[in-house]
C-alpha cells in the first residue's frame, strides 16, 4: 500500500509538470511556427497533386522534429506513402533519411544506420552529393554515439571529401569538427589538435562564420577533467567570442564554465553558473536544449547536497523530454533521478527509476552511459547486500568498456571494482584495481596534451598576427590613394562641407571611443568574476592544508601521551589532541562547502560529536543522541569558541559523568533565542559536583576554559544538577552569515 501511494504521487507529480509545461513552453515554442505549419497545412487542403502532398509533407517532418521528436514518424510515414506510389526516388530518400534521423535521436541505432544506407542507395543514383555527404555524416554520428569510432572516422571522413569536391567550407568545418570529436572521445589528443587546428584555418576563410570558438571549446575540453585554471581560460574567451555576436550562444558557455567546475567538484560555483546557462537558454534556445541544461543543474546540485532542489529540477525536465525529447534523454533523466534516490537513501523509487532507465538504454545498441546504470545498480545490489551479483555487474561494465575502448568507463569501472571488493573485505583485489585506476589515469592526464595545446595557441596567435598586419598594410594602401583624390578635389570643395566632413568624423570618433570603453567594461567585468573564481580555489587550498597541519599536531600530541606514565599528564595532552581535532574540523567544513568565512554549526556540531565518540571508545549504540539544532551560519571567530565549549562539556560527559554498563543519554540544544544564541548540553549521568562550581574555589582547566571562552563570547553560563547534568550557555557577541556562499561570483551580464 505503501509503494502505491508513492506511485500514485509520482504520477501527480509528473501529471503536473507536463501540464505546466506544456501550458508554458509547449505552445509558446509550437505558436513560433503556427504560421508556417497553418501555411503548409492549408496546402494540403486544397487539391494538388501527390507529387506536392509528398514535398509537403517532407517539409513538415523536418520542421516538427525539431519541437516534437515523436510527432515526425508520422508526417514521414505519410511522405514515404505518396513518394512511393509515384515512384519519386528523391522523397523516398529524402524520408529514409528522416527516418534515420528520428531512430538515431531516440537510441535505434542499428535501425538508423539501416535507413540511412537505403537512402545513400537512392541519392547514389540520382547522383545527388550534398545529400550523400548529409547522409554519411549523420551516420558517422550514429557510429560514434554507440561507441564503433572506426567505422565513425571512415563515414566522417567520407562526407569531408564530398564537401571538399563540391567546396562547401561550412561543411568542410563540421566534417573536421565530427573527426576531432571522434578523436577527443578516443583521448588521441595528437590527433584532436590536428583536426581542431585544420577547421580553424577553414573558418578564418569564411566571412561572418565562427572561426574561434570551436577551438578554444576544444582547448577547454582537453583541461576540463585535470587543470581548472586553463580549462577556464579557454571556455572565458569563447564567452567574450559569444558576447560579441548580436545572437551570441551565451547559455552554451555559461554552461561550459559551469561544467568545469562542477567536473572538478567545485559546486557552489558550478550552480551558479549552470543556472545563469538554464536562464539564457530559456530565452535564448529551444526547450529541448532548455531540459539539458536543467539536467546538468540537477547534477550539480545533487552533488553540492542541495537533493530537494535537486528532485524538482531532475523532474522538471523529465517532463520536458517526456513530452518533446529523445528516447535516450528520457532515459538519462530517469538513470540520474535513481542516482539521487541512491544518496537519498530511497531504495525503492530509485530501483524503479533505475529499471525504467535499464530497459530503454539495454534494448538499443551499447552506449557509455548502459555502463553508469550498471555501476549504478551494482551499487544498489551491494547496498541491498547481493555483493556476488554486484561484482558481476561490475566484472561486466569493465568487460564491455574494454572491449569498446571506452577509457573514461574503464576508469570508473576500475574504481567501482576497487569500491565493492574493499567493501566485502577483500583488500588485495580493491588495491589491485585501484592501482589499474592510478595507472590508467597518469597515462591519460600527463603533461603532453598540455605542451600541446600551449604550442597550438602559440601558432594560433602568430598567425593571428600576421593576418592583423596583412590587413593594416592594405588598410595603409588604402588610406593613402584616399589621401591623394582627396588633395586633388580639395579646390572643389567648399567651407560648408569641410566643416560638415570635419564635424561628423568627430562624432564617429567619439561614438567608437565611447565603444571601445563599454568593451573594456564588459572585459574587465568578466575577469573579475573569474578572478574571484581563482581566489576561493587559493582559499580553498589554505584551510585544507591548515587542517592537514592540525591533524599532524593531533597525530604528534597521540604519540606523546603514550610515552607518559602519569595518567594525569597523559589525559591532560589527550584532552589538548581533542582540541585541536576541534578546531582542525572548522577548517575541514570551510573547504569542504566552498564557504570560506562561514561554518554552518549544526552539520558541525554533529561531526564534533561523532568525533569525540569515537575518541572515547564508546559505539553509537552505547549513546542514545538527542539533536535540537537550528541550521544557522555563524563566523569563523564565533563558531572557534562555540567548538571549543561543545568539545569541554561532551568529553566532560564522557569522562566522568558516563558509564558503559547503562544507558547513556546526551542531549544538545543551539539555536538563536531572541537577540541571543542558546547552548544547552544536557546529560543522565552523575551530575557535576557542587565543589566544582563554589565560587572561590580553584576550577578544574576544562571548567575555567569554559569560563573563559563564554566571557570571551559576551555571554554567561549555568549549571544545573537534576537528573544529570545541564549546562546551559548564552551568547551576545556572535556574526550570522546567510546561507548563501559570502564569496559568491558576481554576474557575468
Amino acid at each position: 500500500m505503501r509503494f502505491f501511494r508513492w506511485y500514485v504521487y509520482k504520477l501527480l507529480v509528473r501529471w503536473s509538470f507536463a501540464t505546466i509545461f506544456h501550458l508554458a513552453f509547449v505552445m509558446p515554442a509550437w505558436s513560433q511556427t503556427t504560421s508556417k505549419f497553418d501555411s503548409l497545412k492549408r496546402r494540403l487542403d486544397r487539391p494538388i497533386s501527390g507529387l506536392e502532398k509528398a514535398e509537403v509533407y517532407l517539409t513538415l517532418a523536418e520542421e516538427i522534429k525539431d519541437v516534437n521528436i515523436w510527432m515526425t514518424p508520422a508526417y514521414v510515414d505519410s511522405a514515404f506513402k505518396y513518394s512511393s506510389a509515384l515512384d519519386y526516388k528523391k522523397g523516398v530518400a529524402r524520408a529514409n533519411f528522416l527516418y534515420g534521423v528520428e531512430r538515431w535521436l531516440n537510441g535505434y541505432y542499428a535501425e538508423a544506420e539501416s535507413k540511412y544506407h537505403q537512402s545513400i542507395r537512392l541519392f547514389a543514383l540520382l547522383n545527388d552529393s550534398s545529400m550523400l555527404a548529409k547522409n554519411f555524416s549523420y551516420l558517422g554520428l550514429s557510429f560514434h554515439y554507440h561507441t564503433a569510432y572506426d567505422s565513425a572516422l571512415f563515414y566522417h571522413q567520407k562526407a569531408l571529401v564530398i564537401n571538399e569536391r563540391l567546396g562547401d567550407k561550412r561543411k568542410m568545418a563540421h566534417n573536421i569538427d565530427n573527426i576531432a570529436l571522434v578523436h577527443h572521445q578516443l583521448a588521441n589528443f595528437p590527433e584532436l589538435i590536428k583536426y581542431a587546428t585544420k577547421s580553424l584555418e577553414i573558418r578564418n576563410t569564411i566571412p561572418g562564420f565562427t572561426s574561434r570558438t570551436n577551438f578554444y571549446n576544444f582547448g577547454g575540453e582537453i583541461f576540463r577533467d585535470r587543470a581548472l585554471r586553463e580549462a577556464l581560460a579557454y571556455h572565458k574567451k569563447v564567452l567574450t567570442e559569444e558576447r560579441k555576436k548580436k545572437n551570441g550562444d551565451l547559455g552554451s558557455s555559461l554552461n561550459n564554465i559551469g561544467s568545469v567546475y562542477y567536473n572538478n567538484k567545485k559546486y557552489d560555483s558550478a550552480v551558479y553558473f549552470l543556472r545563469l546557462g538554464a536562464e539564457e537558454m530559456l530565452k535564448s534556445g529551444t526547450m529541448n536544449q532548455y531540459a539539458g541544461h536543467l539536467h546538468e543543474l540537477g547534477e550539480a546540485l545533487r552533488e553540492n547536497g542541495n537533493y530537494l532542489d535537486s528532485e524538482r529540477v531532475f523532474l522538471e525536465a523529465m517532463a520536458i523530454w517526456d513530452s518533446i525529447g529523445t528516447r535516450h534523454s528520457v532515459s538519462i533523466i530517469r538513470g540520474n533521478l535513481a542516482r539521487l534516490y541512491f544518496l537519498m537513501g530511497k531504495y525503492h523509487e530509485g530501483l524503479a527509476y533505475l529499471g525504467q532507465s535499464l530497459a530503454m538504454v539495454e534494448g538499443m545498441a551499447y552506449n557509455p552511459f548502459c555502463i553508469k546504470l550498471w555501476s549504478l545498480k551494482a551499487r544498489y545490489l551491494m547496498k541491498l547486500g547481493q555483493a556476488d551479483e554486484a561484482l558481476v555487474l561490475a566484472h561486466k561494465s569493465l568487460t564491455e568498456s574494454e572491449k569498446k575502448q571506452v577509457v573514461v568507463s574503464i576508469l570508473n569501472s576500475f574504481e567501482l571494482l576497487s569500491e565493492l571488493y574493499s567493501a566485502i573485505g577483500n583488500h588485495e583485489q580493491a588495491m589491485f584495481y585501484m592501482k589499474e585506476h592510478t595507472a590508467l589515469k597518469d597515462r591519460l592526464f600527463n603533461g603532453e596534451s598540455s605542451l600541446q595545446i600551449a604550442q597550438l595557441q602559440v601558432q594560433y596567435d602568430t598567425e593571428k598576427k600576421n593576418k592583423e598586419i596583412e590587413l593594416l598594410n592594405a588598410q595603409n594602401t588604402a588610406q593613402k590613394a584616399k589621401l591623394f583624390q582627396r588633395e586633388l578635389m580639395v579646390g572643389l570643395v567648399s567651407i560648408a562641407v569641410l566643416l560638415f566632413g570635419f564635424a561628423y568624423y568627430k562624432r564617429q570618433k567619439y561614438v567608437r571611443k565611447l565603444g571601445s570603453q563599454r568593451d573594456f567594461i564588459d572585459q574587465q567585468r568578466i575577469e573579475l568574476a573569474l578572478k574571484n573564481q581563482e581566489k576561493d580555489v587559493l582559499l580553498g587550498e589554505i584551510h585544507h592544508r591548515v587542517k592537514n597541519n592540525l591533524q599532524v599536531i593531533s597525530s604528534l600530541l597521540k604519540l606523546q601521551s603514550r610515552q607518559l606514565t602519569d595518567k594525569k599528564a597523559q589525559s591532560a595532552v589527550l584532552e589538548g589532541r581533542d582540541r585541536v581535532k576541534a578546531m582542525a574540523l572548522i577548517h575541514q567544513c570551510l573547504y569542504q562547502h566552498d564557504r570560506f568565512s562561514s561554518i554552518q554549526i549544526d552539520s558541525y556540531i554533529k561531526k564534533l560529536i561523532d568525533s569525540l565518540i569515537s575518541s572515547h571508545g564508546y559505539s553509537d549504540s552505547e549513546i542514545q543522541l538527542n539533536y535540537n539544532l537550528q541550521e544557522l551560519h555563524l563566523s569563523v571567530d564565533t563558531a572557534l569558541p562555540i567548538g571549543l565549549i561543545v568539545n569541554e562539556l561532551v568529553s566532560n560527559c564522557f569522562k566522568h559523568a558516563f558509564k558503559k554498563s547503562r544507558k547513556n543519554c546526551l542531549s544538545l540544544q543551539f539555536e538563536k533565542k531572541g537577540r541571543k544564541l542558546l547552548l544547552v548540553v544536557k546529560d543522565n549521568g552523575i551530575g557535576i559536583p557542587d565543589a566544582d562550581l563554589l565560587p572561590n574555589k580553584v576550577k578544574s582547566f576544562g571548567i575555567g576554559l569554559i569560563q573563559s571562552l563564554v566571557e570571551e563570547l559576551d555571554g554567561n553560563v549555568e549549571f544545573i544538577r537534576a537528573r544529570g547534568t545541564t549546562v546551559k550557555v548564552f551568547i551576545l557577541k556572535y556574526s550570522l552569515h546567510s546561507a548563501r556562499k559570502s564569496s559568491q561570483p558576481s554576474s557575468l551580464e
